[in-house]
């Protein structure tokens, strides 16, 4: 391992959780199946117009 430590590198990407995106959105209403067209646009707001989400993760993770 020491070996390996001086050229291994490390390779990191960040996804933002799909349940975290539906619950910031809807709330408690997350719960419950189905999302209305606007509560969906709005997931998709923040997921691709959040500058802090954009520069810190790499895609939103749905399973």
């Amino acid at each position: 391992m020491d070996r390996l430590d001086e050229r291994l590198g490390v390779n990191v990407g960040n996804l933002i959780g799909h349940t975290a995106v539906r619950h910031y959105v809807m709330g408690d209403e997350c719960q419950k199946p189905g999302a209305s067209d606007n509560q969906i646009k709005a997931m998709q707001d923040v997921s691709q117009s959040n500058s802090t989400v954009r520069s810190t993760s790499i895609g939103i993770a749905s399973t």
